[in-house]
């Protein structure tokens, strides 16, 4: 699925696909019960990907291929110590 044109639905930023060490990264967090959206609720592992917004520091799941680009989901990446890769 091409998630190119999405953006961030209170900063109408840009999004980015997560990379494979990211959600590596969160798969262990979330096994741990250590990840919660901004609703406070937990983050199971059951997420196929997140969009990135780099500015606001969050993270929008994408469960089944479909973007849940609603705020209450999102997580915040600043516990997760996310570093956007170089190419």
């Amino acid at each position: 699925m091409n998630y190119e044109h999405l953006y961030c639905p209170t900063s109408k930023q840009a999004l980015s696909l997560s990379d494979k060490p990211f959600m590596d990264t969160f798969r262990i967090w979330a096994k741990a019960n250590k990840v919660c959206n901004q609703a406070g609720d937990p983050v199971s592992e059951d997420i196929d990907s997140f969009l990135i917004e780099e500015q606001q520091n969050i993270a929008y799941p994408i469960r089944l291929e479909i973007p849940q680009l609603l705020p209450l989901l999102a997580i915040s990446l600043e516990g997760l110590n996310y570093r956007k890769s170089v190419d």
